[in-house]
C-alpha cells in the first residue's frame, strides 16, 4: 500500500495515531540499518562502502516509486533542498567518522543526540509549535535521556585533546546533524508531501550518493568487495522507509514531538536489539537512561 495514498486525518486522535505509527516505523527502519551496519563490522567491510552502496538503492528507489506514484515533482525549491541536505547528510557522515577516529565514540555520540535541539528551536520559533504541560515535562526528560546515553557510550581509551580543530569538527558535526533534521521539517511545512516528497528524497539521496563514491575513490584504504557493496545495496531499503517514515510522522504530529522521540526510540530498541541479538552488557548509567527515555515517552503522548 502506498503511505501517501493515506487520507489526512479530520479526527485528533486518528491524526496522532496515523502519526504515531509512522514515527514507529521510521525507528524500526533505522533499528534496522544499525544493525545491518553492525553486522558489516564483524565482516569486516569498509562501513564507508556500504554506505555509498547504500545511496544508489536510495536514489534510484526514490525515482522509481515517485514516477509510480506521482510523488516526483521537480520543481526548483524542492530540488535546492535535497541537494542542500544531501551535501550535509554525507559531510556529517564524513565528520563522524573523523570524530571517532580522533576523540573516541562518546563525545561524537553525545553531540548528535543533543543536536535535536535545533530542529526542535526550530518547529518552536519558526512554526509555532506549542507543547502542553505534560509534553513539556517529556521534551525535557526526553534531552535528559539523550545526555545520559551519550555520557553511557563507552570511548577507546584514547586521551582527548582540547584543541580547536577538535573543537570545531564537534561543532561541524553538531551543526550537521542539526541542518539535516531542520531541512525536513521545512520540507514538510513548506512542500506538498504528496507531490514532491520522493522528488526531495531522489534529489537528497542522489547528492549523498555521488559525494560519498567521490570519497570512497580518493580513500585508497577503502576497499570495494562485493560483499559491503551487496550489504550496502540492501542497507538503502530500511534508510529509504525510514526517511519516508519520518516525513510522514512530522505531517501528522508536531516536530516538537516527533525529533525527541524518534532519537530517544532508536537507541531504546537498538540498546534493546545489542541484549538479544549481539549480547551486549547495558552499563547501569545506559539504564538508568532507558528508564528515563520510558517515562520521556510516556509524558509527550499525554
Amino acid at each position: 500500500m502506498n503511505p501517501l495514498s493515506l487520507p489526512v486525518a479530520t479526527g485528533n486522535a486518528t491524526s496522532v495515531g496515523a502519526g504515531i505509527l509512522f514515527l514507529i516505523l521510521s525507528i524500526l527502519s533505522s533499528v534496522i540499518i544499525a544493525n545491518l551496519l553492525r553486522f558489516s563490522e564483524h565482516r569486516r567491510s569498509s562501513r564507508l562502502v556500504v554506505i555509498a552502496a547504500n545511496y544508489i538503492t536510495c536514489t534510484v528507489s526514490s525515482v522509481v516509486y515517485g514516477l509510480s506514484t506521482g510523488g516526483l515533482s521537480l520543481s526548483g525549491g524542492v530540488a535546492g533542498l535535497g541537494i542542500i541536505t544531501g551535501v550535509s547528510f554525507a559531510m556529517t557522515f564524513w565528520l563522524m567518522i573523523i570524530a571517532i577516529g580522533r576523540v573516541g565514540i562518546a563525545i561524537p555520540v553525545s553531540v548528535t543526540r543533543l543536536a535535536v535541539v535545533l530542529p526542535i528551536a526550530v518547529s518552536l520559533v519558526v512554526y509555532g509549535e506549542r507543547p502542553n504541560t505534560w509534553q513539556q515535562a517529556g521534551l525535557a526528560l526526553a534531552l535528559v535521556a539523550l545526555v545520559l546515553f551519550g555520557r553511557s557510550a563507552g570511548g577507546d581509551g584514547r586521551t582527548v585533546v582540547p584543541r580547536w580543530q577538535t573543537f570545531l569538527l564537534v561543532l561541524g558535526l553538531f551543526l550537521g546533524m542539526g541542518i539535516n533534521g531542520v531541512n525536513m521539517k521545512i520540507f514538510e511545512e513548506e512542500f506538498s508531501v504528496d507531490a514532491s516528497l520522493y522528488g526531495f528524497l531522489a534529489f537528497l539521496f542522489g547528492t549523498a550518493m555521488l559525494l560519498s563514491w567521490a570519497l570512497v575513490l580518493t580513500r585508497r584504504r577503502e576497499r570495494v568487495t562485493p560483499f559491503a557493496v551487496g550489504l550496502g545495496l540492501v542497507l538503502g531499503l530500511p534508510n529509504l522507509l525510514s526517511s519516508v517514515f519520518f516525513i510522514l510522522a512530522l505531517r501528522y504530529l508536531p516536530g516538537i514531538v516527533v525529533f525527541p522521540l524518534n532519537d530517544v526510540g532508536i537507541v531504546i530498541v537498538s540498546a534493546l536489539t545489542g541484549v538479544l541479538f549481539w549480547r551486549e552488557k547495558l552499563s547501569l548509567l545506559t539504564r538508568l537512561a532507558l528508564m528515563v527515555s520510558l517515562a520521556a515517552i510516556a509524558l509527550m503522548n499525554l
